[in-house]
């Protein structure tokens, strides 16, 4: 068995920040007596889903890992993280090449006519999808051609890559200065479209519905009415998002702490849950002789005795937008709340961009194809070249048998050299014929089943969330029923898959897979009770100690490894405008509180770089804490905790930071623009078992102790919230790959959930000051620096000062790494099939080759 797993293709995935939500019931077929892998199925505890099971669109790591089990990549990976391809690997391609001719020194200008790489992928022709169909080189254009489309806005960035002629085909013209100026130019025009909005909603006027042209941009006439209808749509379909989430919601844990005065529970349903989240339902507080909460009264406004879903949500839709043409001053300011406070400002924007580009592109597509993907038909791939770009040295291609004979090859070229650009080239290869649309008209030359920047189509594609693909399983209902509807593949806190028959490397062994979520302080507990057969708990060391290496030593078989992400708290200028008071956040944040979480250092290490100390070659080692932050000024930036401080100084680095904001104490609270320093930090589920949950909690003491009025409050939706950039102050955890790049994540240009989440659409609008936009022009530089150079020692340096960057920046302050911890059930999974050893490999799981794992069948 080889050392290999399958290659994601997304650099950093947001975990379910470090918290699983819903209820554990007990499974058919968990008992050792009478396992079969025809019958019994394989049960993996997951994080919280956020439903959104598409290979191009999914937004947490728990929905990516689940559609991943659908899917294989271009290529996999071995080990220690590194591509591979072959006929014997769970991917598309059986070989690869990558060869550069010339250097940086050749490069005249932007001529890279010199200086350029070039990658071959050489595509399997014995590969179905779990439909039956083969995948062909059109699939693989047609993935290709979905992440280079100027309307995508999933989390892959390989339209970041310098693919020759990309800027060309993205941007519609052949002229540089308008190729390098089109991002501006759209985001100035979409922000044009949307300030119109606003200034209509702050007009402090009545009934004036229908005077758009007073206000709408003169660019695009008769657009604002439409506009405005399309923030009434998107914000319906949040109401039915969140309407799903709170189904999976089990209330009487999540909201465990309001009960009434004899101690009975007031939220007890998902109806309860999503009235509660809109403020319908309201809890008020009750409080004894000392001053705390001593229970809680409900008070439910909801009107009616129907709580069907259509009802309620028509309800709470009906009181933002409720006779709307009337424009009142409530109207006008429900609406203005729908743009800047909920997720529907995020998706709002995401559509009148993709509008935007679509009225300047899509209407005449001269640049049918872009320059550099060329694929091609070959016996051989190139291996070497010389200075002038000759092919000097080859490798032939060759079947499974060994025998020489022509292949498709994806011929991908790039101006210079993109270290990172072979992750971004191992993309999931998903099926054109059902993602995409007219596919009978695909020619792989003009036309690969994409509509080229087309905001309908990419909904299009974005609305199919089961998945399908050519990996290991496929989606199905729980009775095996291929083809199921959303609501038979994700049902009841569950996901289901079978076996799919057609797996490139043979039919997995065990036929039935399940994810079932589960509570993170459940999650050891119900491996070990068979509940759950395999879960990745927080890791203690009492857990080692006393359980595995104890009492349940018999029971429950474990594995470790250096986890790949690590922790951190998020902060966001969307709703924290002023770097200062982000900076006086960041302040009070003591890291070595999650540390002790996890045992005091054993397994758990503070980390002083927003960067996973797994990339060994660029994580400054040199850096222990957070007391010397080198400014883009070359000034020195104070983040770290004073352990030592009395407890009355606590917060006086914060408070020097919050008066430099230009804050103002008045009775005792400090106030910018007069408005109060009023926050929510917030953590994932209902429990305090949280790695974060103490240092929040200190953190809001310190700065509430010098004015702020800060509340820590837990929310079970917090994924889905931070996924649409709904959330000011948060505790979570990335999961990293084998690279350091940090374009998806950080840079001003990418696309991915994470820069709502930064709250980037405020930092690159004309609201922001020139200070915070010019250390994001800085950073995103520093990002692109640090890919024109595959020598380890240069990226090292540009990414110092990147991160140094980001942490100026103020929107993310690192916390801690810790070890991966996996468990299982002891004598019912055959060790030998897995990847079993205790120390582990950090690029590899036990069930990395999930298709070789069997039962011990009886």
């Amino acid at each position: 068995m080889k050392n290999k797993r399958l290659l994601k293709t997304v650099a950093k995935t947001m975990c379910a920040l470090t918290v699983c939500t819903g209820v554990v019931t007990p499974l058919m077929g968990c008992k050792k007596d009478g396992i079969s892998n025809e019958t019994t199925p394989l049960v993996l505890a997951t994080d919280v889903l956020d439903g959104v099971f598409n290979p191009f669109f999914y937004t947490s790591g728990t929905d990516g890992e689940i559609v991943g089990q659908t899917q294989i990549g271009m290529l996999t990976s071995d080990e220690d993280g590194q591509p591979d391809a072959g006929w014997d690997e769970a991917c598309v391609a059986f070989d690869y090449s990558v060869v550069t001719t010339g250097n940086k020194d050749l490069v005249q200008g932007n001529d890279y006519s010199k200086y350029y790489t070039d990658y071959y992928f050489a595509i399997k022709d014995n590969v179905k999808f779990s439909d039956g169909v083969l995948l062909t080189m059109n699939d693989v254009l047609f993935n290709v051609y979905m992440y280079l489309d100027p309307a995508y806005t999933g989390s892959s960035t390989m339209y970041s890559v310098a693919i020759k002629g990309i800027n060309k085909y993205r941007t519609q013209t052949d002229s540089e200065g308008d190729q390098n100026a089109s991002d501006s130019y759209f985001n100035s025009l979409t922000d044009t479209r949307i300030n119109s909005i606003i200034v209509w909603a702050t007009n402090d006027e009545e009934g004036d519905w229908g005077a758009w042209s007073n206000y709408e941009d003169t660019k695009y006439p008769n657009t604002m009415e439409k506009d405005i209808l399309q923030i009434h749509s998107l914000f319906k379909e949040e109401l039915e998002s969140d309407w799903r989430n709170s189904e999976s919601i089990d209330a009487e844990k999540e909201y465990v702490k309001y009960k009434d005065q004899s101690g009975k529970l007031l939220i007890t349903t998902h109806e309860d849950v999503f009235l509660y989240q809109y403020g319908i339902l309201v809890m008020v507080p009750h409080y004894g002789d000392d001053g705390k909460i001593a229970y809680y009264e409900k008070q439910n406004n909801y009107p009616f005795t129907d709580y069907s879903q259509d009802k309620v949500i028509n309800y709470v839709y009906a009181r933002m937008f409720d006779s709307y043409e009337n424009a009142s001053k409530t109207y006008k300011q429900n609406l203005l709340s729908a743009i800047t406070q909920y997720a529907t400002a995020s998706t709002f924007r995401s559509y009148v961009r993709a509008d935007v580009i679509q009225r300047e592109l899509a209407g005449s597509q001269q640049f049918k194809n872009c320059e550099g993907v060329m694929p091609e038909k070959l016996t051989a791939i190139p291996t070497a070249v010389d200075a002038e770009g000759n092919v000097t040295a080859t490798r032939e291609l060759k079947d499974a048998e060994g025998n020489n004979r022509t292949f498709d090859v994806l011929h991908i070229r790039i101006d210079g050299v993109d270290p990172k650009a072979i992750q971004n080239f191992s993309f999931t290869v998903a099926p054109g014929h059902y993602y995409g649309k007219d596919w009978d008209n695909v020619d792989g030359v003009n036309y690969f089943g994409v509509k080229f920047a087309n905001y309908d189509f990419m909904n299009e594609v974005r609305a199919n969330q089961v998945p399908l693909g050519a990996g290991p399983y496929r989606a199905s209902a729980e009775n095996g029923k291929a083809n199921p509807a959303k609501s038979e593949f994700y049902k009841d806190k569950a996901v289901f898959l079978e076996r799919n028959d057609y797996f490139l490397l043979g039919k997995p062994k065990i036929k039935k897979l399940r994810y079932k979520v589960v509570y993170n302080n459940m999650l050891y507990n119900v491996v070990k009770t068979g509940e759950v057969h395999y879960a990745s708990p927080s890791l203690t060391a009492n857990m080692i100690a006393s359980q595995l290496e104890g009492s349940d030593k018999n029971k429950v078989q474990y594995a470790m490894a250096d986890n790949l992400g690590y922790g951190y708290i998020g902060i966001s200028a969307q709703y924290i405008n002023n770097i200062y008071i982000r900076r006086a956040i960041m302040s009070t944040l003591d890291a070595q509180e999650c540390v002790d979480y996890y045992g005091g250092g054993k397994y758990a290490s503070r980390i002083a770089r927003p960067m996973s100390r797994t990339l060994k070659d660029y994580y400054p080692t040199d850096v222990t804490d957070l007391s010397r932050i080198e400014c883009i000024d070359g000034s020195i930036l104070d983040y770290e905790y004073d352990s030592q401080a009395e407890p009355a100084d606590r917060g006086a680095k914060a408070l020097a930071f919050a008066l430099e904001a230009g804050a103002e104490p008045r009775n005792g609270l400090l106030y910018l623009d007069n408005k109060p320093l009023k926050y929510t930090f917030t953590i994932a589920g209902d429990s305090d078992d949280h790695p974060a949950n103490a240092l929040l909690l200190k953190s809001a003491d310190i700065l509430n102790d010098i004015g702020f009025q800060i509340t820590v409050t837990h929310d079970s939706q917090a994924l889905a919230k931070l996924a649409n950039g709904q959330l000011t102050v948060w505790a979570a955890a990335w999961s990293s790959s084998s690279d350091p790049d940090m374009y998806q994540v950080y840079h001003k240009n990418s696309s991915a959930t994470s820069t709502k989440a930064w709250g980037y659409s405020y930092l690159t609008s004309s609201l922001c000051d020139d200070y915070q936009r010019g250390i994001l022009d800085t950073l995103s530089n520093y990002i692109m620096e640090g890919r024109e150079t595959t020598d380890k020692n240069e990226r090292k340096a540009t990414y110092n000062k990147a991160l140094n960057a980001l942490m100026e920046l103020a929107v993310e302050f690192p916390t801690y790494q810790r070890k991966v911890f996996y468990v299982w059930q002891k004598g019912l999974l055959d060790e030998s099939t897995m990847f079993a050893e205790k120390e582990g490999k950090t690029y590899r799981s036990p069930l990395s080759e999930i298709w070789n794992v069997s039962f011990i069948e009886g």
